[in-house]
Formats: C-alpha cells, sequence, structure tokens
C-alpha cells in the first residue's frame, strides 16, 4: 500500500490523465469530422456541372448589363471563313433598320 500523500497524488494524476484523454478525443473528432459553414447561405449547387451552368448564367446576365449600360443590345454574331490565325473580332452597332438590310445582304 502507498503512503498517504502518495494516494492523494496518484488520484490527481489519475483524474488529469483521464481530462487530458477526454481532451484529445475531443480535439481527434473535431479535426476528423470538420464542418464547412456556407456564410453566404446560398443554396450549394450539386455537381461541378451545375456549377459551371450556373456561373454561365451569371456570366451572362452580367454581359447584359452590361450592354444595357452601353444601351446597345447583342443580337448576334457573324462569323466569316479565313486563314487560321488572321481572324478578327471588329464591334458593329446597327440600328435594326442597317441590321435588317445586312441580313438580307448575307442570306441572297
Amino acid at each position: 500500500s502507498l503512503p498517504k500523500d502518495r494516494q492523494g497524488e496518484e488520484v490527481v494524476s489519475s483524474s488529469l490523465y483521464r481530462k487530458t484523454s477526454r481532451l484529445l478525443e475531443t480535439l481527434y473528432q473535431m479535426s476528423a469530422n470538420a464542418q464547412v459553414v456556407d456564410i453566404t447561405r446560398r443554396k450549394a449547387a450539386g455537381s461541378p456541372a451545375a456549377q459551371l451552368l450556373e456561373q454561365t448564367t451569371h456570366l451572362a446576365s452580367l454581359k447584359a448589363k452590361e450592354e444595357e449600360k452601353d444601351s446597345t443590345v447583342y443580337v448576334g454574331r457573324v462569323t466569316f471563313p479565313c486563314q487560321p490565325g488572321h481572324g478578327q473580332r471588329h464591334k458593329l452597332v446597327l440600328t435594326p433598320e442597317q441590321l435588317h438590310k445586312l441580313h438580307s445582304r448575307l442570306i441572297s
């Protein structure tokens, strides 16, 4: 049997060991089961394809807003054949009548 003062130390160290063990287990659980909290409160898109679709839609709406600022509306694109590497992009701003004339000439 241990002397009385040694028995008290053993009880304290045993209690300290149990508390340390519980804290380590809690720490392990917290690190192993990490949770991500979404602070934006947006509905999460399920798959990468859904995320891409959402981002594309967002970009299209941003482009439309930009066009509204310029008071022009993007209607379409006309592509002419050219040598590879020689293609250029030109922005045309046409009235509805001019667009109709251009369309008539291109399809004739």
